[in-house]
């Protein structure tokens, strides 16, 4: 599995990069709407929180990542 990563160093640079990320998201949900061959019983697109879109990335700092990959 791919997922982002984005290192940042300060709390301004984390606060821009889920800024930025947010943005993308919202694109791709504009452009491709809801998530194909669901059930019922799980989220319908990419803007429903129950797909922790906040954990899909990894975006912070090297120690935030560092806990982020133990963590998977």
């Amino acid at each position: 599995m791919a997922r982002g990563l984005t290192i940042t160093n300060s709390e301004s640079d984390l606060n821009a990069a889920l800024k930025q990320r947010d943005e993308r998201v919202s694109k791709m949900i504009e452009k491709y709407g809801a998530l194909p061959g669901l059930q019922r019983n799980k989220p319908e697109s990419y803007s429903d929180r129950g797909l922790d879109m906040d954990d899909a990335a990894l975006i912070g700092t090297p120690e935030i990542i560092v806990e982020r990959l133990r963590v998977l």
